[in-house]
């Protein structure tokens, strides 16, 4: 399609990702509902053929607090901070498909339901890096296609939903930020 190949590692330094249209607006969902999120992140989404590209920028006043614990696959835990990808291709908001990624690279997926949580049973094919950079952490997500369970023929747009944690807080703080998407190609 003769766009810029995206490397996968993290730093969100190829030109297709400046060229797209960041997502800023993040609220807190703990320990106050609502509120302005006191941190900045940004989140740009892409897509082709085969893949979901997201890439989530998470802008950090003591980068060197940054809790990047070891964790096995799906053992990321709320004491470390991470980034969380909820994806929704029916848009119901009832229930999703989850990636995370902890600031050390450990995933964790699985589907989310709004009466019964994670549930971290299935193992879907995707690949996401994180980075380091001056005043933050990063991750790029490269998700197949074929690993998100969607309607290829809805007109419906999607919901994406993309979470960030951080523990470092007097009560923990947790952002959130709806983007939308159209279907997929």
């Amino acid at each position: 399609n003769g766009r810029e190949q995206i490397q996968l590692d993290g730093q969100l330094n190829e030109a297709v990702w400046r060229s797209a249209e960041p997502h800023t607006q993040f609220y807190q969902t703990q320990p106050f509902d609502g509120v302005a999120a006191h941190v900045r992140t940004e989140v740009r989404i892409l897509f082709d053929a085969q893949y979901l590209y997201v890439g989530v920028k998470g802008f950090d006043p003591n980068p060197q607090q940054i809790r990047d614990s070891f964790s096995r696959r799906d053992k990321i835990s709320v004491h470390q901070d991470f980034f969380g990808l909820f994806i929704d291709p029916s848009g119901a908001h009832k229930s999703a498909q989850v990636f995370y990624v902890n600031a050390r690279g450990a995933v964790m997926d699985g589907v989310y339901g709004d009466m019964t949580g994670d549930d971290t049973a299935p193992d879907y094919d995707f690949d996401v890096a994180t980075a380091r950079f001056d005043g933050g952490g990063s991750a790029e997500y490269r998700i197949p296609f074929s690993s998100i369970a969607y309607d290829k023929n809805s007109t419906t747009p999607w919901s994406l939903l993309v979470m960030r944690n951080m523990t470092r807080d007097a009560n923990g703080a947790k952002l959130r930020a709806p983007c939308s998407m159209l279907h997929a190609p």
